[in-house]
């Protein structure tokens, strides 16, 4: 059996306890910021039309021929929520189509799997979902 202590001695020690054990303590953000940042993150406006481009890229995934398993809604819902953080942090109250474009890979790539012809012929998960993105644009 796996041992919690052989797993300890081979990282150092290095992994942190929780999320929050990673954060530097002298973060000058205030808990009132973040939650004010987070509600503006909320007002940012996502049109119908980026709904439907999200929603066309894990239907896309879900009809690929080197997809086995594709994206479930909450990858649909995890860009247009990731699009408003990072229209925010851009300084948009919009978001545009570029920002699908700049996440899917972080959001969607991990939520999909390859079918095991594809791999055996050598497909990669980037190489696919860059293919779909193709589609889109």
């Amino acid at each position: 059996a796996l041992k919690l202590k052989l797993i300890r001695a081979k990282d150092g020690g290095a992994m942190p306890m929780t999320a929050f054990d990673a954060i530097d303590k002298s973060s000058p953000l205030a808990i009132s910021d973040l939650t004010s940042a987070m509600e503006k993150v909320l007002e940012v406006h996502v049109s119908e039309v980026f709904v439907r481009h999200c929603v066309d890229l894990v239907n896309r995934t879900r009809n690929h021929p080197d997809i086995e398993l594709g994206g479930s809604p909450r990858a649909g819902i995890a860009l247009v929520t990731a699009s408003r953080a990072r229209a925010y942090l851009h300084g948009r109250d919009y978001v545009v189509p570029e920002d699908i474009f700049a996440l899917a890979e972080d959001i969607v790539l991990h939520r999909i799997r390859l079918s095991y012809e594809a791999v055996a012929r050598g497909r990669k998960g980037d190489d696919v979902l860059a293919e779909i993105l193709d589609q889109l644009a």
